[in-house]
């Protein structure tokens, strides 16, 4: 009997032990199916979220080549709802390549997906930014290039765009309408297009490198810079200064449109006079002197008395009543300030730069090799190659032809010659008055026109300021040919908040990429025909409208020779990537990062 009871607590005991693993087996079963489930959960949340962001870029990567190849930010600006997950996409673009981020949510499930897809330049043959209203009813805007095999949109704007003349895509079949890839393209989201012409994130950049740039091969004289006056760590004597609208970087192009600052003004930092001028390199005469830098010796015209400044590197020479006049070729660059003179002539002289801190005139006839003006009164200038005329008032053409110069002024560049020939010259003016009855040839170099850059952006400004007090970028009336830039040698234009002006004058023809900063215009009347090749950008202000009319008589023709001719003189001209095939609906994909619980 004992053994019987003690066997039935064995048994009692195993009955426990064999519950309490029941138990645990029944509790972990419940664990792992709970655990199933909420993987199964997961599961389907996170393939719901990853296909929702799938979706989101296939839609922008159809939008995209449905845009023939236009990738801008907010292609999608609303949250897409697929199947109850929020879509958010948004795009960006650098160069042919187009980005694109889509983020896909529902609940705590979150899928992000990158993607890489073919985009284009960016830029139309005619690309405006601004309260645009352009109504097109005649006329040539093309995009097509076919002796290049390059085809880009014909006109894009961020407004409305009315047609009412042929529109079609590439190839061009006639001599008026609208062609490109696409032809029009409407309502874009433009916030700068500085970015989209130059190697510049905007305005305030750009400004900053025509202040600083000294020698390229557009400019062997240089841009804001002087290639032949460095100081002791070999910077170049910067020369100009532009008013960069209180800026210190690019501004946020969400927050500030630079088009609407007051900016691109332009002073002179005039050189002053050193203290240090040996007295042996100081001559001071009240009588006609003449300098001749071959020599170093300046002689006194009539009496024949002569001074050696051979040992002299900066010079001090004030002639008084009478004339300064310079020739000869220095065997290294000389320093020639003068403060008190009637009058300079400047003939055939080479290596040296004049600084005239009086406000006479200074006459360059036939300089053929470097030499620097520096001037407080005029310059004139008669058959020139190879100079820079950095001066606070007006600089006179008499005698047409001037090459591989740049001219920089406060003020004007006046034609008096029935012919101007201008070759490879880079201008920083106010404006240019072509005159009348001449014949206006200018092959290669950059105008920067800056004629109303301290005014207000306003329209009534700029055309006001034109037509009724002649401050216009150009001038010209009753020209007897106008040929500015051709497709060998076209120009870099940059209008900063200024209209130009020609009059009675049967063609003008312009080969450029032109720019245009602010309130821009170009206007004219009783011109029979205007041929633009190259591409127009007009990087207008958003607080004022404008109005595009575009009629019979005027053609704009995208040219990608002329925007690579300039990339190779002037480096911050964008180099220019064209669309040569259709947009493909492709992209590369790769997921960054995904949660689903």
């Amino acid at each position: 009997m004992k053994k019987i009871k003690k066997d039935r607590g064995y048994v009692l005991l195993i009955v426990i032990i064999i519950s309490v693993v029941i138990a645990l087996v029944g509790a972990g079963l419940a664990v792992m199916n709970k655990i199933g489930f909420l993987s199964t959960r997961a599961n389907v949340l996170f393939n719901k979220v990853q296909k929702a962001a799938h979706y989101g870029i296939m839609e922008a990567t159809r939008r995209i080549v449905e845009g023939g190849g236009l990738c801008e930010e907010g292609i999608i600006e609303d949250t897409i709802n697929v199947g109850g997950v929020a879509v958010n996409v948004t795009t960006s673009r650098r160069g042919l390549v187009c980005s694109i981020r889509s983020e896909a949510t529902l609940g705590n499930a979150k899928a992000v997906l990158v993607a890489a897809t073919q985009g284009f330049y960016g830029i139309g043959t005619y690309t405006v930014k601004g309260q645009v209203d352009a109504n097109i009813y005649g006329g040539l805007v093309s995009g097509c290039d076919s002796d290049n095999d390059c085809s880009i949109p014909g006109f894009i704007v961020s407004g409305s765009i009315s047609v009412n003349t042929i529109q079609k895509n590439c190839p061009q079949t006639s001599s008026s309408g609208v062609y490109g890839i696409p032809p029009t393209k409407p309502n874009v989201k433009f916030y700068d297009l500085v970015p989209l012409a130059f190697n510049a994130n905007c305005f305030y950049e750009l400004l900053t490198i025509f202040e600083t740039e000294d020698s390229w091969k557009g400019y062997p004289m240089g841009l804001g810079s002087n290639p032949l006056w460095k100081n002791v760590n070999g910077t170049s004597r910067q020369d100009i200064v532009f008013d960069k609208g209180n800026l210190t970087s690019c501004p946020n192009p969400e927050e500030v449109d630079e088009a609407e600052l007051i900016m691109g003004d332009m002073s002179i930092d005039f050189p002053e006079v050193p203290n240090n001028i040996s007295p042996s390199c100081r001559i001071e005469r009240d009588e006609k002197l003449i300098l001749n830098l071959t020599t170093m010796k300046v002689t006194v015209s009539g009496s024949g008395e002569n001074f050696d400044l051979s040992n002299c590197t900066e010079l001090l020479i004030n002639s008084g009543t009478g004339t300064l006049n310079i020739n000869g070729k220095a065997s290294q660059i000389k320093y020639i300030y003068t403060t008190n003179n009637s009058g300079i002539n400047i003939s055939g002289a080479e290596n040296g730069t004049l600084i005239n801190n009086a406000t006479s005139e200074v006459e360059i006839n036939s300089s053929f090799d470097p030499f620097v003006v520096y001037s407080r009164g005029e310059v004139t200038l008669n058959n020139v190659s190879y100079i820079r005329v950095v001066s606070l008032n007006d600089i006179n053409i008499i005698f047409p032809n001037v090459e591989d110069s740049t001219l920089i002024t406060e003020e004007d560049i006046v034609n008096n010659s029935n012919t101007l020939n201008l070759t490879n010259v880079n201008i920083f003016a106010k404006r240019i008055l072509f005159g009348s009855d001449t014949r206006i040839n200018i092959r290669g170099g950059m105008l920067y026109l800056y004629t109303l850059a301290d005014s207000d952006r306003k329209n009534d400004t700029v055309l006001n300021g034109c037509w009724y007090n002649s401050d216009c970028a150009w001038i010209g009336r009753n020209l007897r040919s106008a040929n500015i830039g051709t497709a060998d040698n076209p120009i870099l234009l940059f209008l900063v908040n200024s209209a130009t002006y020609i009059r009675n004058t049967d063609t003008v023809n312009i080969n450029a990429v032109l720019f245009g900063q602010g309130v821009t215009y170009l206007t004219w009347n009783n011109v029979d025909t205007q041929n633009y090749r190259g591409i127009l950008v007009r990087n207008f202000p958003y607080s004022e409208s404008l109005d595009i009319n575009f009629g019979s008589g005027v053609s704009l023709q995208f040219d990608y020779g002329i925007i690579n001719t300039l990339n190779q003189n002037y480096w911050f001209v964008r180099k220019f990537e064209c669309i040569k095939d259709d947009p493909l609906p492709y992209a590369q994909t790769i997921q960054t990062l995904h949660s689903s619980y």
